[in-house]
């Protein structure tokens, strides 16, 4: 898994690419939203555009990042999901826990201007 960290405005977005699986893959996801919470917890991006396979515990992880980003009052979005990932998320019945907006472009205007709704589900 390779994660690029960017900003953009208020947010910092984490770019995943590859598989987030279990192992090194979810303690790289873990570390990287960590060290991003560190230094502007206010609105995180994961863009999943590039992940191309996702397990239960690659799932398990998104959650966990979730949780802790909320605990500090921030918020985590969750952008480009690949068809497998929300078919997970849907089956799970997390789809409706997280905040999913079609596009990071959508997430980083609804950031910008707190009024655009994202294509959520629900």
């Amino acid at each position: 898994m390779k994660i690029t960290t960017r900003a953009s405005g208020h947010c910092t977005i984490l770019e995943l690419d590859g598989r987030l699986i279990m192992g090194s893959d979810t303690m790289e996801l873990h570390h990287a939203v960590r060290e991003a919470a560190r230094n502007n917890p206010q609105k995180i991006i994961l863009n999943l555009a590039k992940v191309t396979y996702a397990d239960s515990c690659g799932v398990g992880e998104l959650i966990s990042s979730y949780s802790h980003i909320k605990g500090l009052g921030g918020n985590l979005v969750l952008t480009d999901l690949p068809g497998r990932v929300k078919n997970l998320l849907v089956i799970a019945k997390l789809a409706p826990v997280f905040e999913i907006c079609d596009s990071e472009q959508a997430a980083i205007a609804d950031s910008q201007e707190n009024m655009l709704l994202c294509g959520m589900f629900g």
